[in-house]
């Protein structure tokens, strides 16, 4: 989990860094658009892996299946 996390706020990081380049010119903007999917797609692995790892930590604690 920690290294999904640790993912998905680098490329929040990052991201957010090149929002200032929007206004620079047209690389800037596609680069930012790339960005900001990159940052959507991150948060939703680190979610579609929190949700799975809480799924399987139910299955080991209390056999719910």
């Amino acid at each position: 989990m920690l290294p999904g996390t640790g993912l998905g706020l680098a490329l929040v990081y990052y991201g957010l860094r090149t929002l200032k380049l929007f206004k620079g010119n047209v690389a800037g903007r596609a680069w930012t658009y790339i960005s900001l999917s990159s940052v959507f797609s991150g948060i939703g692995v680190v979610m579609f892996l929190v949700e799975r790892l809480a799924t399987m930590g139910l299955v080991a604690l209390g056999g719910v299946m």
